[in-house]
């Protein structure tokens, strides 16, 4: 491995910026089932924190908030939750752009690492970043992730820097 000499954290808004907005991904995927759309991305980001404290990861999250919101709406859960399924295709972790953070610490893929403890989110966008990924988990269940290197603990850092 390179020298490392940028250590980024976080993914969302932070490392990278996604092309289409959640109301685009949201959007889209009301079109690819099929149907007319069920709530808001307002409606969505309202509730976003109420099912984040009792969601294990964002694909749980998506779909106990959409089935909640589409019942809430009159709707079914089930369609709710068939939203969120292709939501979460719908969400390309490729289609991401570095910003002008990035550009500013003067960093390259080569040199920085990204330090997060989502796999969905943090080691999927570094990865699709061209950054390695450093994956903060005392498990091991990866699900089809690659994070080049795991820590247990933020603690663990410094060591493996």
């Amino acid at each position: 491995m390179s020298r490392i000499e940028t250590v980024l954290f976080d993914l969302d808004e932070t490392l990278v910026q996604y092309e289409r907005s959640p109301g685009e991904v949201l959007q889209a995927s009301f079109e690819t089932v099929g149907i007319e759309p069920l709530f808001s991305v307002e409606e969505y980001y309202a509730r976003y924190d109420e099912f984040a404290e009792r969601c294990d990861s964002m694909n749980e999250l998506r779909s106990e908030c959409f089935a909640a919101l589409a019942a809430e709406n009159g709707f079914e859960r089930q369609l709710g939750q068939a939203v969120a399924d292709t939501y979460s295709e719908e969400r390309d972790q490729t289609n991401v752009e570095l910003p002008p953070i990035c550009q500013a610490l003067d960093a390259t893929p080569a040199t920085a690492v990204h330090v997060g403890d989502s796999l969905e989110t943090d080691i999927a966008g570094a990865s699709a970043a061209g950054l390695d990924p450093v994956w903060i988990s005392a498990g091991d269940d990866v699900r089809g992730y690659t994070p080049t290197h795991r820590i247990e603990s933020i603690d663990g850092l410094l060591s493996f820097l």
